[in-house]
């Protein structure tokens, strides 16, 4: 194996450090924190204190692969690279330790990155959605986020994963970022405007809960004030974000039913299917039983089981299934417009969408009434209508409304097959039609159907 060290790290240390790192990570001291078979990340205590103060990043190649990097970097070592060429341009970026590799014959069949934890940090997703910030805090990290985007777009970075997990958060009254994670980053000297609208728009992808008045503080912190540039980037966005979330379905439509880092086929005890990793298929119980009343695939049946919602679709074509199990799983990471999935399973010739149920949810049917319920329905609405086109045969039933994060009453989508990613939002006097259609009928459907 072989190692580069960080530009100013000091040979000694490093060299006691890494062996240190190695003896753990043999040792197995720290579990892999990552689920997929070709990435590993471990969390290593190596100094005197109780916390871990060390990742250890593995990448493992297959033959052919690292056949292909004879005279190639490794990840590893592209990374360290970037990340000292974006500290020189003087971008807010830790410094990796170092990278190794480890060849045969030239062949790559492993590569290593070392980096430091560092301390009072924490990521901005954690910061976002878990810590729970007040809204003044909320408006203060949509400001000074905005500056620092351009900050970065300026700087000649372009990070094609710039999403709040890669961006570190310093503690203090006052915010300030780091960006890590430079796989996927390069420096073309000049980020063209395509660049930084695809950049945001995955940014904004990922900040799904944030309200518009947060992401026009953002834009406008972007644009440094400028109100006219403002109102044309929040076009771009708006419209751009369709593409994207087509983009994503086609990707999710490949990668959702193989087995990968996150899925995987099932075909056991005369049940087929496929299913998210690390999910307890015990759980489901008598739930992938057939029901005596299936629905139809236009119409499916929808059952409320302890943790789980069912769809029951009854008998569903192959291509049917892995496409509804797409477009389930689009919708979840899409701002969670639908509950997350765990399984589609066929038994017996019928189809059923397996997807998580909030334990503090639905709403009971005599809080229906509550005013905000009719504005969250339009809001989902709106929300499903700007990445794709809602079909008009849309049943209230399928749509309930419960507590979500920081929301008393959010609306979410049950049945996936009720919308297409097509790379275009809905009109607006469509969406108007829907909404005003879906509320008509909003008193006597129950969002709460067959629970």
């Amino acid at each position: 194996m072989r190692w580069w060290l960080a530009p100013g790290a000091p040979a000694e240390a490093a060299r006691r450090t890494i062996r240190a790192a190695l003896a753990a990570q043999a040792r197995g001291d720290s579990p892999n924190l990552k689920s997929g078979s070709r990435k590993q990340l471990f969390a290593l205590t190596l100094g005197a204190g109780a916390s871990p103060d060390y990742l250890l990043k593995a990448n493992e190649y297959p033959f052919g692969s690292g056949f292909l990097r004879l005279f190639r970097r490794s990840k590893s070592r592209r990374e360290l690279r970037t990340a000292a060429l974006v500290a020189a341009r003087g971008l807010p970026a830790p410094l990796p330790l170092a990278a190794g590799e480890r060849r045969r014959f030239g062949r790559l069949t492993a590569c290593y990155l070392l980096v430091p934890v560092l301390e009072d940090v924490t990521d901005l997703r954690r910061l976002w959605f878990e810590a729970s910030p007040s809204p003044a805090q909320r408006r203060t990290l949509a400001t000074t986020l905005g500056a620092f985007s351009r900050r970065v777009h300026d700087g000649g970075l372009f990070q094609d994963d710039f999403a709040p997990n890669n961006i570190l958060v310093t503690a203090g009254r006052s915010p300030s970022f780091l960006l890590i994670d430079f796989e996927r980053a390069r420096l073309p000297g000049r980020v063209s405007r395509p660049m930084q609208r695809w950049m945001l728009a995955k940014l904004s992808r990922h900040m799904d809960d944030a309200t518009a008045p947060e992401r026009m503080r953002f834009i406008k912190a972007y644009v440094e004030g400028d109100r006219r540039e403002a109102r044309r980037w929040w076009r771009e966005l708006t419209a751009f974000a369709p593409r994207l979330a087509l983009r994503d379905h086609r990707r999710m439509r490949r990668n959702c039913v193989t087995d990968g880092r996150n899925f995987t086929r099932l075909r056991r005890n005369g049940t087929r299917g496929f299913a998210r990793r690390n999910v307890d298929l015990a759980r489901l119980g008598a739930a992938s039983t057939p029901e005596e009343t299936p629905g139809t695939p236009g119409r499916p049946r929808i059952l409320a089981d302890g943790t789980c919602w069912r769809i029951v679709y009854g008998p569903l074509r192959p291509q049917e299934g892995r496409e509804i199990w797409a477009r389930a799983n689009t919708l979840w990471a899409w701002g969670r417009l639908g509950p997350r999935p765990i399984a589609l399973l066929w038994r017996q010739g019928t189809a059923t969408l397996f997807m998580e149920r909030n334990a503090a949810g639905p709403l009971p049917r005599e809080a229906e009434g509550r005013g905000g319920a009719a504005g969250a329905l339009g809001v989902l609405l709106h929300r499903l209508a700007a990445v794709s086109v809602v079909m008009d045969s849309l049943d209230p039933a399928a749509i309930v409304i419960e507590p979500v994060g920081r929301w008393p009453l959010r609306a979410i989508l049950l049945t996936p097959h009720a919308v297409k990613f097509q790379g275009r939002g809905m009109p607006g006097r469509d969406v108007k039609t829907l909404t005003d259609r879906l509320l008509s009928a909003w008193k006597g459907a129950s969002f709460s159907s067959s629970a």
